[in-house]
């Protein structure tokens, strides 16, 4: 090897190669141990090291002293390590021994920079070195599989509570009745639902919460909470923008209150964006307006200013709302990934496309809590944006203070009244005497004094239902050669997956393939060591690399966890590289599994895991009543079914598919159409429908979850 050390004296690297040591004692005289010559130690997951001896006094070489830099090449000028001495050097041996070599220890320019070493499964730069029994000391360590997942072709997966069933409930109001029982708890996710909130009380803004671009400095705190003094003229750069991206499923509610605004102001407050934070990228949000002395909020939908324009006032208090509703729960999809064959496999992932509904409001705090407020916006959108940059605030030139923002997410419903005429009402959720009109707990639909339907209103909650997440997916490659033998079943087995916990059943499926990939693989279980001479000459060895094994006359490929270098002192050189291989659940996953299923997940039919890739026919998250007379109802699917398709509608969630020859008469089954607007009719005051899409295939393929319209309506 070749040693350079900087002292940072404006001299540059000076060469100690011929300062280095092949061996030295440490400690007094009656506790000495051998210290070994320059060695480089590289983990996985840690900051590489770098210890050894050496002697500057023969040299003539000033002493190594903490903070100096450190370079290691090999003879033919690679780079081993770089990095800084961390530890004052000692001498090998007494302290009054000028002549001593010196020990020193240096650590990676990485940690002193404060970049956390690398935990992925695979680095970028990852190389694969092939070893051979004959030449590289190879030591395999004895591995079996430890769990019953390990050995399973048949895998149960379960994830989190996910949203099923689409549902429709219709209530009809009488002018008086103010609570009413829904058919089961709307769905909302488990957890805190308050995505963020902040008073601003502090002296200094929450950097867990908050990032900025604010060159002037413009946004601060002060007397009021939030405070704003204006901003460069120019849109998007001067504001303030959640550290988190907010995914856009459910309902969210935005919310920003005691907002006192000063002439002149120009801006977007609360505002949704979809990568960058400028007016033409704002999905959602609320545009401050004060041109030609006009002071004005307007609601801003995918960059263009639309519905009512509201005047407001100097040094008034408002209430700025937002609220956008997403029948999809899950917008951004699980990605789980397992190191295969030596690369990094990627099952799942990706973003959910789907439409929006969103209401917009402002409200003055200083008029009656009783009054509703004022919306500026009530529409939708049929494609929107999966994720979004929550900024709260985007000043051109905004004068303003703020008391206080949050963000929530309050689950699957959606609440609507259609009166009599035809015109239909968003009603808002929250809490008594806040303008807004109801709230659910459970079951329970309770609207507030002054906010209860009026007679022959038609009440419509959109919900989804709950149900634990599972996926069960059987390795194909096990299968076929079970057949093959002719003998019957596989070996199963259930487990849990958090770190991240799947939302759904396509999330499960994707684990439940990673999984099985990862223990098919021939490398999984391997693990060992070998020795690598002179590997700098044909390629440095770094963890995460892998070494390409010949077991069973098959190469194999297994990760390198561990490496050590050593300088063998002599000429010409001799590096000699330690390393160690390993393959397992620590080090081969990007998730975490536990042995078990959920204890209320059921046993869903099993599909082999190729199955999973072909998507069944999509579910009618947008279907809708549109009339509820007395004797049938108007229904539009909200979508056109596939050539040949239709829509099936059951009374119970099941029994799909086609009628069977000489099977008799499905009394289950209600009405298939081809088309899809259809009339379903009525019997009773309560009825269940459910609906589902299939297509034209020979054996066709249904929706994945159902639709249900539940009615409490009186009949004719």
């Amino acid at each position: 090897m070749r040693l350079w050390l900087d002292f940072g004296d404006g001299l540059g690297p000076q060469d100690y190669t011929a300062a280095l040591v092949a061996t030295a004692l440490s400690g007094h005289s009656n506790h000495q141990k051998n210290v070994e010559a320059i060695t480089i130690e590289r983990q996985r997951g840690q900051y590489t090291r770098c210890r050894g001896a050496l002697n500057p006094s023969p040299a003539g070489l000033p002493p190594p002293r903490q903070g100096c830099r450190v370079v290691l090449r090999s003879g033919a000028g690679a780079q081993l390590f770089s990095g800084t001495i961390v530890a004052r050097p000692q001498r090998a041996m007494a302290l009054t021994n000028a002549d001593a070599p010196m020990l020193l220890e240096a650590v990676e320019d990485a940690f002193l920079a404060n970049i956390a070493p690398d935990t992925g499964l695979q680095p970028a730069h990852a190389a694969a070195h092939v070893v051979s029994f004959d030449e590289n000391a190879i030591v395999l360590a004895s591995q079996g599989a430890t769990s019953a997942e390990e050995r399973a072709d048949d895998l149960l997966v379960t994830g989190a509570e996910e949203p099923v069933t689409y549902v429709t409930e219709l209530f009809q109001g009488d002018g008086t009745t103010a609570v009413f029982t829904l058919t089961a708890k709307p769905f909302i996710p488990s957890g805190s639902n308050t995505l963020l909130t902040d008073s601003f009380t502090g002296t200094q803004f929450r950097s867990d919460v908050w990032r900025f671009v604010d060159a002037g400095q413009h946004i601060g705190l002060g007397t009021g909470g939030l405070r704003l003094t204006g901003g460069n003229g120019f849109d998007g750069q001067t504001f303030m923008a959640a550290q988190q991206l907010v995914e856009l499923g459910g309902t969210l509610s935005a919310e920003m209150r005691g907002v006192v605004m000063q002439p002149g102001s120009d801006g977007v407050l609360l505002g949704m964006y979809g990568n960058v934070v400028t007016v033409p990228t704002c999905f959602a949000g609320i545009r401050v307006k004060a041109a030609g002395g006009a002071q004005s909020l307007v609601a801003l939908v995918n960059g263009v200013e639309v519905g009512t324009v509201f005047p407001w006032a100097a040094n008034h208090r408002y209430t700025l709302r937002a609220r956008l509703h997403c029948a999809e729960m899950q917008r951004v999809m699980q990605p789980y990934q397992a190191v295969v064959q030596g690369a990094v496999q990627t099952w799942g992932g990706g973003l959910v496309d789907a439409p929006m509904q969103m209401v917009i409001e402002a409200l003055d705090e200083g008029l009656a809590s009783s009054t509703p407020a004022t919306v500026l916006y009530a529409g939708a959108v049929s494609s929107s944006v999966a994720r979004a940059v929550f900024a709260p605030v985007n000043s051109v030139s905004l004068v303003m203070a703020a008391a206080a923002i949050s963000l929530q997410q309050q689950g699957s419903a959606w609440v609507t009244t259609t009166q009599t005429d035809g015109s239909v009402t968003v009603r808002r959720p929250g809490a008594v005497n806040t303008g807004e009109d109801y709230r659910i707990s459970g079951t329970k639909l309770e609207f507030f004094s002054g906010r209860v339907p009026n007679a022959r209103d038609m009440v419509t909650v959109r919900y989804r239902l709950a149900q634990r997440s599972e996926a069960r997916v059987q390795n194909p490659d096990a299968l076929a050669q079970m057949a093959q033998l002719g003998l019957p079943g596989l070996r199963r087995a259930s487990c849990r997956v958090t770190d991240p916990t799947p939302r759904s059943a396509a999330d499960c499926a994707a684990a439940a393939q990673a999984l099985l990939g990862f223990y098919a693989d021939p490398a999984h279980g391997v693990r060992g060591t070998c020795s690598m001479p002179n590997a700098a000459a044909t390629g440095d060895v770094q963890p995460g690399d892998a070494v390409v094994l010949p077991l069973a006359g098959t190469p194999v490929r297994v990760p390198v966890e561990r490496v050590t270098i050593r300088d063998g002192h002599s000429v010409p050189e001799t590096l000699q590289y330690a390393v160690t291989f390993a393959q397992g659940k620590d080090n081969g996953l990007s998730f975490r599994s536990e042995a078990g299923a959920a204890t209320d997940a059921a046993l869903p039919a099993a599909l082999p895991a190729a199955v999973y890739a072909v998507s069944t026919t999509a579910a009618l998250p947008q279907l809708a009543v549109m009339v509820a007379g007395t004797s049938s109802l108007q229904v539009d699917a909200g979508t056109t079914p596939p050539v040949g398709g239709g829509f099936e509608v059951r009374r119970h969630d099941g029994g799909w598919g086609p009628d069977q020859p000489g099977a008799p008469a499905d009394s289950e089954l209600v009405l298939r159409s081809p088309v899809r607007s259809f009339s379903v009719p009525r019997a009773a005051f309560a009825e269940r429908f459910y609906v589902r899409m299939y297509d034209g295939s020979e054996t066709p393929v249904y929706s994945g979850q159902s639709s249900l319209i539940s009615t409490h309506l009186p009949v004719g």
